[in-house]
């Protein structure tokens, strides 16, 4: 596989798709727009990065002479039949000397390393020592591995090596995994047989550790007296997960070897970004000293040493002549090992591309193929064109097996990587110009980049004309007019806000030829009527709410009567103001219109990966089953969705190659009806006399009988018939235009010219008989035309009845997706129907309207009959109906159309199949642009299908995420290898796979979130998908290295979003990224609840009570409240009565001391009473940890008797049986899966797990108290997320993406208790400051606990109600339209407690500041109680109403039509009792408070905000989601900034803030350099650097989330500038945990007064100001200047202050504040 010839001909193939979707009306937009894109900027060349040599270490057989290893080891760690002993890495040797003086050691190699044998090899050593020993059989080893999946491939390799070992038996070592995966029987074999090593994940060892059953028991009993505990990948270990490894390893060496020192070995990416050696040394010791809780030094950091593939004895800066020949001289078709060695050009590739030499050698930054081109270049004076070719020739062959290029070996000489990344165009802006003036950039900006005047607007495009719409918000503040940016996923409204916004778009009329004034006609022909006065006027339904509004506005965006003229249109966009195009008003905002491509991530997502697997099965080259991508997300639901959108595009795209082929071979009288499912079927090669296919479509191939046979070959027919006619509707599919949009085909009707020639059925209408048989023919198409692509079809394809029938014997026979599955059905397409005389919309239900297709005389029918290209002039409206009659009539007489009974008074009709052909076309019917990216990929498949073989581009993917049933991601996993011994297991579990839905065909694409990430190790994996930038440069490393492991050649592309901030960071810096290093993981053990959940596992151990796996055999289910189980809490007392598990407690306790800080844990001030507290409160706490099972226990017991009750009625309305029959199910599935408990199986309610869950035993990666979703898929599931994610994305309505499909969430579930006697729901009231932002719950309250400002007067939020869990229906199918997760909009808003002890808040505060004075409070709560609140949707009709409706009998989410929340899914509230609540969820979490000293006002404290959130992320290396911020104590008010870690357990970020204020100044250096500011970082000395955005762009600080603070960024601003400079060199001015703080705030805030905030005047700081009462305290007399500038700022109380504060307040400040 040639790697450069993959990546050019994806680069094309995304190029042409990305430009394709682009019709551009206005000239000047069009030639910007193709101007930028011919720069390349968005597919920029790949970085180049070689795979190098690792330093030769000694060989096994050379240690086992010097008494290093024990001599058995040669043999065991030997290769081929000869049983060659292995030469070892230099870095491997190291660490088994390390080891065998019994040192513990970290491993910071690159991957691809061999770590693995860095910890193998020693381990397998003192094993055969022992057993040569004669010492007894037990576990010596424990190896910790982060994913299962890296367990599951490096046991196959140990176990090679030692099955295939000329050693005595009794001396090889046993090597068993414990993950989870394996079966009752291994789990025993592995307790009986002793393993000399154990595989194990942490969850799993930490069940080990804690769970008393005999088999668990007995498995970590052979595991006393360890000698060996190694963690792989100890650099993942982070936040939460990594301080509970960082416990659960203290407790291992606890319970295992608590007399003896174990040998702890970590493996690591290099964990600093330091050029020094010793200073990353000293970073890795000091994590691994944390994590293994004992010492380890910098000099036990054992780093990789390389060396030169190429003779040392060659210097690329020596080469001379030689370099020029080898450049200029063709490549030979073959080079050995021996002779690249000897090469100039590889000489000089691999010590110019890939090393740097020096003291050591290193690796190099990556660099492109012109970069290293322009350098040999240089170096030769060769042409540079020449270079090229001669570079990318050798690498090519470098990295090719030498048995490929005339060699033995199997492995490449030097392999290399190509790091493609592309970035989406996103949207293009324009500048509100005349035309010739108007600039257009693709970068999101708030002003154009040579003007900081010129605002930029997000540019949309007609469908139809190319009409440019820009998305806009009008706002009316302090009596000026302003046109300003929107996005289009901002909600936007009919009618204008309360503030006096206004939502919509803005259509220029810039352009000579523009077509619209604002007269009546200018509007749909729909949206017209006449008066009683005959006077032609707009319906009322439009009529003073749609109408176009005319602006006059210049390129600031304000009005002048002089500026240029735009048409603004109020709410959702309707039609075009040029061409008239009316999209469906079902359709999203975004689809109705066109970007400046249809690109977004799932499309340019699945275009990059069918692209790849395409040109990989063109290509040839590759095995079969190597021609695979591995494809990672970062989120689950995306996962899912993007292989829903993958699978729909490759069906579509398959599906209608066929039909392309189909009519292309029908012949000369085109393609009838009564063929389409036939001739599809043929021209997809599925027939019973096709063996090699039948297993693409049948479901058993295998199948015995004729009869059954034939019935799967005639349901497919029957399917594909229905396929055929669905996809002939216009622009149903926005970003998959059909066939006939790409002119590949067109429909005729034989016989027309005898229709439109017969005279005598005319003769009656004047106009019709003065019209020409061509003319009326036209009239003909247009009619026949419209009523074919509306399905108005009379076709037993279409028949309902028919396709249902059709579509559950395809369950039977077929395979998906040529199967229709069950939940697709309520989506498929039936037949409409004309009519002429409709009822009206109000009278008819929503599905039968979407069945009419309406010919009244103002449709858009018949604004194409009455179109004066026919007549001369426009047809008046009065002519109209006759003329439609006589059309009907007529076709009626000729058997085109057939009359039918539509259900209502007025006739309808249908066109006849018989009287339709298909035929090919070489362009559209109406003349329009096709797209030419997908007409030549039909063309291509089509072509492809003609060919024999195996079934072309038939790729599938499917996701693979926690979320998924851990037996499905294995099976998934086989399938992606599928090695033989995978094929064989797949055979075996066959008949369960089908039974699941789950193909047991190759899987060639699989999208997983980060659990792969470590995992598998497929040698013959060539191309790795990212489809968003990693969190980090190690995470990069980790799945870009996922790809040629056996040392061939690897792609690796990334796609970076436009408009994610995060990808554009490293897009810009693509280097950085490839090449950069992980920084050291924040480890946060100074965590109460964390600590309590490792002491509680041990007091559960200690109690030596076994739980059962289901929750309910561990309760008392025949007792109201279902209680512990009598024997489970009669040994959980008798542990408690004993106080025995206290002194295991506090050993652990002392084993963590030395890693915190105590002043971060002022609970454990007293050990001794936290232990027994702990001790004592332990049986309460899991007693009470069930509640939330119970609930939800009780809940769908309920649900399932009403629901059974129901049905038992009799009269019921009809529906209503079928209905609670449904719900019956549903509740007895969630039943069936709360009472499932399997450890195997991954199960949220296996007791352990969920324990974990509930915060009782250490949680790990598990989300604590998390949100679940009830899924009602084909394999019931339930969905977690954390609450603070889930309180949006499984909010009222919203849609959930899990296997391929939407589920929406109608419900949430309410506990059995806590409602009032009328039966509603208890809620309960949050009061928020409204100084901090602080949240309280005692209404009697009357200070707040945070800042102790009054409380009167402020926000209350009333009918509070905490969502713990909800219950979704299923939703559509995912398709190709599905760009994007919807989301609905919510308004979160995030509040906060203090965590309080003996009536005190529990902070660490500091201040920062500068000579001039305090810049920044800090406070910081560990386990702070957070509230997050869903105050609504944003785009609600009333701001100060918040929630939603809700059944309080059944949870169901109801609609709230009177403030604008009536979109279909929710429940009819006039049905229901509705009553409104306030969702929220809450948790403890690590918070930082941050309140600027200065009077920063709304857009400043935004900026700020923003900045300084995305420098700490960048900073820490920390994703998008893992810290978020919200300003406080509204966004209307930002007095302060609350940053939460919104992580489990948190990354340890904020903490680190506060006690080192070193990090705030990186960071504020980090925030400036984002702000487009180059070094040095002071006031006077800064300056802009050259690409520096005007005021904000998604490559600083805008992004997607912050849309609606973009009006308010300016990174300009001087004084936020000047902020961040002093920031970066601030010191500590004062801390409450120290003695130096000033009095007077000492003594403002014993007196209960509101906190100051700083202000700069006269020159000075003054650090005493409260602007909401323009208040200004100074100590001492002020200067006359200071009064004066303190009037002239508004200042109205200037108080003096004396030098000291006394015992009571000043009266004049208590006077000044109102607190008198």
């Amino acid at each position: 596989m040639n790697v450069f010839d993959l990546d050019r001909s994806l680069v094309d193939q995304y190029a042409a798709f990305a430009r394709s979707f682009s019709s551009i009306r206005a000239p000047e937009i069009s030639d910007q727009i193709a101007a930028l894109y011919e720069q390349g900027k968005f597919w920029p060349d790949p970085l180049i990065t070689i795979n190098p040599r690792f330093e030769q270490g000694k060989t096994m057989s050379e240690l086992s002479v010097e008494g290093v290893v024990d001599p058995a080891l040669q043999d065991i760690f030997a290769f081929g039949s000869e049983r060659t002993p292995i030469r070892l890495h230099r870095h491997q040797e190291r660490s088994v000397v390390k080891a065998r003086n019994r040192e513990s050691f970290v491993v910071t190699t690159g991957t691809g390393s061999g770590k693995s044998l860095c910890f193998f090899v020693p381990i397998v050593d003192a094993i055969v020592r022992a057993k040569r020993a004669g010492e007894a059989p037990r576990t010596r080893a424990i190896i910790i591995y982060p994913m299962n999946a890296l367990a599951n491939s490096q046991l196959s390799e140990i176990r090679k090596f030692v099955a295939e070992a000329n050693v005595e038996d009794e001396l090889k070592p046993t090597v068993a995994r414990y993950t989870g995966q394996e079966t009752a029987e291994e789990r025993e074999a592995i307790a009986q047989s002793k393993p000399d090593i154990l595989l194990t994940n942490f969850m799993m060892l930490e069940l080990l550790m804690t769970r008393q059953g005999q088999l668990d028991q007995s498995v970590i009993g052979n595991a006393q007296g360890l000698e060996f505990l190694v963690l792989d990948e100890l650099h993942t270990y982070r936040g939460r997960q990594g301080a509970d490894v960082a416990m659960l390893v203290r407790r291992v060496k606890e319970r295992l070897s608590p007399s003896s020192e174990m040998i702890c070995i970590g493996t690591s990416a290099t964990m600093s970004s330091s050029s020094d050696d010793q200073k990353r040394a000293e970073a890795v010791a000091e994590v691994a000293t944390k994590l293994f809780g004992q010492p380890i030094a910098p000099a036990n950091v054992i780093d990789e040493l390389l060396e030169r593939a190429t003779s040392t004895a060659m210097k690329a800066t020596n080469l001379g002549q030689k370099l020029n020949d080898a450049v200029l001289a063709p490549l030979p078709a073959d080079l050995t090992d021996e002779e690249l060695k000897q090469h100039p050009l590889a000489c000089w590739i691999e010590t110019e591309v890939g090393l740097e030499e020096g003291e050591k050698l290193r690796r190099r930054i990556p660099m492109t193929l012109p970069d290293a081109s322009a350098k040999i270049a240089e170096q030769t004076g060769l042409a540079l064109d020449l270079c090229e070719t001669a570079i990318a020739n050798m690498l090519a062959m470098m990295g090719r097996p030498e048995i490929e290029r005339g060699g033995s070996g199997a492995r490449a000489f030097l392999a290399f990587k190509l790091h493609r990344f592309i970035s989406g165009a996103g949207q293009a802006y324009v500048t509100l110009e005349t035309a010739k003036d108007r600039r257009v950039c693709l970068e999101g900006q708030k002003f154009h980049p040579d003007d900081g005047t010129a605002r930029l607007y997000p540019v949309f495009f007609c469908r139809e004309c190319g009409q440019e719409h820009l998305s806009v918000t009008l706002t009316h503040e302090d009596g000026q007019r302003m046109v300003l940016a929107r996005s289009i996923d901002e909600p936007v409204g009919d009618d204008v806000e309360l503030d006096g916004a206004e939502t919509g778009y803005l259509v220029p009329a810039v352009n000579a030829d523009f077509h619209f004034s604002g007269e009546v006609t200018d509007y749909p022909d729909d949206w017209q009527e006449l008066s009683a006065s005959g006077q032609e006027r707009l319906k009322s339904t439009h009529r003073g709410k749609h109408e176009g509004i005319p602006l006059r506005l210049t390129s600031d965006g304000s009005f002048d009567d002089e500026g240029v003229l735009g048409w603004f249109f109020r709410g959702k966009y309707r039609f075009c103001a040029h061409c008239g195009h009316q999209p469906s008003q079902q359709a999203r905002e975004i689809n109705k219109l066109a970007g400046l491509s249809a690109e977004g991530r799932s499309s340019a997502t699945t275009l990059i990966v069918s692209t790849v697997l395409a040109w990989m099965e063109r290509d040839g080259s590759l095995d079969e089953y190597t021609r695979k991508l591995l494809g990672f997300t970062d989120n689950r639901q995306d996962a899912a969705l993007q292989a829903g959108h993958f699978n729909d595009f490759i069906f579509v795209t398959l599906l209608r190659g066929a039909v392309l082929r189909a009519v292309r071979d029908a012949g000369p009288k085109g393609l009838a009806p009564a063929k389409f499912g036939e001739a599809v079927r043929e021209a997809l090669g599925f027939d019973l006399e096709e063996p090699g296919r039948l297993g693409d479509w049948m479901l058993d191939p295998n199948v015995k009988g004729y009869a059954n046979r034939q019935q799967a070959e005639e349901t497919l027919s029957e399917i594909l018939a229905h396929r055929l006619w669905a996809d002939l509707r216009r622009g149903w599919r926005y970003t998959n235009p059909n066939l006939e949009e790409v002119g590949l085909i067109s429909a005729a009707f034989p016989g027309l010219d005898d229709l439109a020639g017969d005279d005598e059925e005319f003769a009656e209408n004047a106009l019709l008989a003065g019209l020409s048989a061509e003319q009326r023919k036209k009239l003909f198409e247009i009619l026949f035309n419209q009523m074919r692509q509306g399905l108005a079809v009379s076709t037993d394809a279409l028949d309902r009845m028919r396709v249902r029938q059709t579509a559950e014997s395809s369950r039977s026979h077929l395979k998906l997706p040529w199967a229709i599955d069950r939940e697709e059905e309520e989506g498929l397409r039936e037949s409409g129907m004309l009519m002429i005389d409709p009822p009206r919309q109000a009278k008819v239900r929503a599905a039968e309207a979407d069945l009419i297709l309406r010919a009244g005389s103002r449709t858009k029918l018949a604004k194409a009959l009455r179109d004066k290209s026919i007549w001369g002039e426009q047809l008046p409206p009065k002519d109209y109906d006759e003329v439609i009659q006589t059309l009907i009539k007529a076709a009626e007489a000729h058997q085109f159309v057939r009359r039918i009974n539509s259900g209502f008074d007025a006739p309808a009709w249908r066109v006849s199949p018989t009287a339709l052909r298909l035929f090919p076309a070489e362009q559209r019917d109406d003349g329009k642009r096709e797209n030419r990216f997908f007409r030549a990929l039909y063309l291509q498949v089509s072509q492809m299908l003609a060919e024999s073989g195996p079934l072309p581009h038939a790729f599938e993917a499917r996701e693979h995420t926690a979320q998924v049933d851990q037996e499905v991601r294995e099976w998934r996993e086989e399938r992606f290898r599928y090695e033989k011994a995978d094929q064989e297991l797949i055979q075996e579990d066959r008949e369960r796979m089908i039974d699941q839905g789950e193909s047991t065909d190759f899987l060639p694409a699989m999208f997983c979130s980060p659990t792969m990430e470590l995992g598998v190790d497929i040698s013959a994996l060539n191309v790795v998908f990212l489809r968003n930038v990693p969190p980090t440069p190690a995470n990069y490393a980790q799945r870009s290295g996922r790809a040629g492991r056996s040392g061939q050649a690897a792609l690796v592309v990334t796609y970076c979003a436009a408009m994610s901030p995060h990808d554009q960071y490293y897009f810009a810096d693509r280097a950085a990224l490839v090449a950069g290093v992980v920084r050291p993981p924040a480890l946060d053990l100074a965590n109460e609840d964390l600590l309590k959940s490792h002491l509680q596992a041990e007091w559960l151990a200690k109690a030596k009570v076994p739980l059962q796996p289901s929750i309910p055999e561990n309760l008392d289910m025949t007792k109201p409240g279902m209680p512990i189980a009598l024997e489970i809490r009669e040994g959980m007392e008798a542990i408690s009565a004993s106080h025995a598990a206290r002194p295991t407690m506090r050993r652990l306790i002392e084993a963590m001391l030395t890693s915190i800080d105590i002043k971060d844990a002022p609970w454990l001030e007293d050990v001794d009473a936290f232990v027994a507290e702990t001790d004592e409160e332990a049986l309460s706490v899991f007693d009470a940890s069930f509640d939330r099972w119970r609930n939800l226990h009780n809940g769908a017991r309920e649900e399932q008797e009403r629901a059974h009750k129901i049905q038992q009625k009799s009269g019921l309305r009809p529906g209503e049986r079928t209905a609670a029959a449904g719900r019956y199910r549903n509740a007895s599935r969630e039943l069936e899966i709360l009472e499932r408990g399997q450890s195997s199986s991954g199960s949220d309610f296996y007791a352990y797990r969920y324990l974990a869950t509930e915060g009782f035993l250490p949680g790990y990666n598990f989300p604590r108290l998390p949100l679940y979703a009830f899924v009602p898929a084909a394999r019931s599931s339930v969905l977690q997320r954390p609450r603070f994610l889930a309180i949006a994305e499984f909010g009222p309505n919203s849609l959930i993406y899990h296997e391929g499909r939407a589920y929406r969430v109608t419900k949430a579930k309410l506990p059995a208790e806590g409602r009032l006697d009328s039966g509603k729901l208890a809620t309960s009231i949050l009061i928020l400051c409204g100084e901090c932002g602080a949240a309280h719950t005692d209404e009697l309250q009357e200070r707040c606990h945070a800042c102790n400002s009054s409380l009167g007067g402020v926000e209350r939020i009333e009918t509070v109600f905490r969502i713990d869990n909800v219950e979704t229906s299923p939703s559509l199918r995912i398709t190709a339209n599905d760009e994007d997760r919807q989301r609905r909009g919510f308004e979160i808003q995030t509040v906060f407690q203090w965590p309080m002890h003996n009536g005190k808040a529990q902070l660490r505060s500091v201040v920062l500041g500068s000579q001039n004075g305090g810049l920044l409070h800090l406070d910081y709560g560990p386990a702070t109680r957070l509230i997050r609140i869903n105050k609504g949707l944003r785009r609600r009709k009333s701001k100060s109403i918040f929630g939603f409706f809700i059944d309080p009998q059944t949870g169901r989410w109801l609609k709230d039509p009177a403030n604008g929340d009536d979109d279909n899914g929710m429940g009819d509230p006039t049905k229901a009792g509705p009553q409104r609540i306030v969702p929220i969820v809450e948790d403890r979490k690590n918070a930082l408070l941050l309140r600027p000293l200065m009077n920063f006002d709304e857009g400043q404290m935004a900026t700020f905000q923003h900045a300084l959130i995305r420098a700490v992320q960048i900073e820490f290396e920390l994703e998008e989601g893992e810290l978020l911020g919200e300003p406080l104590p509204t966004r209307e008010l930002r007095n302060a900034i609350l940053l939460y870690e919104a992580t489990e357990g948190g990354a340890g970020v904020l903490n680190r803030l506060v006690s080192n204020p070193e990090n705030m100044s990186a960071v504020a250096q980090r925030a400036l350099k984002l702000m487009h500011y180059a070094a040095p970082y002071e006031p006077d000395k800064i300056s802009e650097a050259e690409d520096a955005c005007v005021a904000g762009c998604y490559r600083c600080i805008l992004s997607y989330f912050n849309q609606p603070d973009h009006e308010l960024i300016d990174r300009r601003n001087a004084e936020v500038v000047a902020y961040f400079c002093d920031l970066a060199g601030a010191k500590p001015s004062s801390s409450s945990n120290e003695d130096n703080e000033d009095p007077w705030n000492d003594a403002l805030r014993r007196w209960g007064l509101p906190e100051p905030k700083s202000l700069q005047l006269a020159g000075a700081t003054y650090p005493f100001y409260w602007p909401a009462r323009d208040v200004l305290a100074v100590v001492g007399e002020p200067t006359e200047e200071l009064g004066q500038e303190a009037t002239a700022y508004g200042i109205l109380d200037l108080v003096i202050l004396p030098a000291a504060p006394g015992d009571a307040p000043p009266a004049e400040l208590m006077k000044a504040l109102g607190a008198d």
